[in-house]
């Protein structure tokens, strides 16, 4: 007996294009990112800068406020020794001895703050 042939048909092999997978691009912010307020002396300047509030994720520049510190105080009591108390009170008037503290513009929370001692 004669066996009929069959016939498979292949399937059609369709080309498709390479996938091109592309790195991601990540773009920093230019603002300094303070996630808690800082209390370094040297890396934080006396006068106002950019920066982002852990607050309200406000970004722009901060004010300053001086306040008195330990650093005023013991000027103070130089001065008291030096003068015998009659120069005493420019430890309070002047900001040499002053603690400097950046406030955020748009919610008054504190950044950052600059010790002098």
């Amino acid at each position: 007996m004669v066996q009929p042939a069959v016939v498979v048909a292949q399937p059609a092999v369709v080309a498709q294009p390479p996938v091109v997978v592309q790195p991601a691009v990540v773009v920093q912010p230019a603002a300094v990112v303070v996630a808690a307020p800082m209390a370094l002396g040297g890396d934080i300047p006396m006068h106002s800068f950019c920066a982002t509030c852990p607050s309200c994720h406000h970004v722009g520049m901060t004010y300053t406020e001086r306040k008195t510190g330990k650093a005023t105080h013991f000027f103070f009591i130089f001065l008291c020794l030096l003068t015998a108390g009659l120069l005493s009170c420019c430890a309070y008037i002047l900001d040499y001895s002053k603690d400097y503290v950046h406030k955020c513009t748009a919610c008054h929370t504190v950044v950052a703050v600059r010790k002098r001692m």
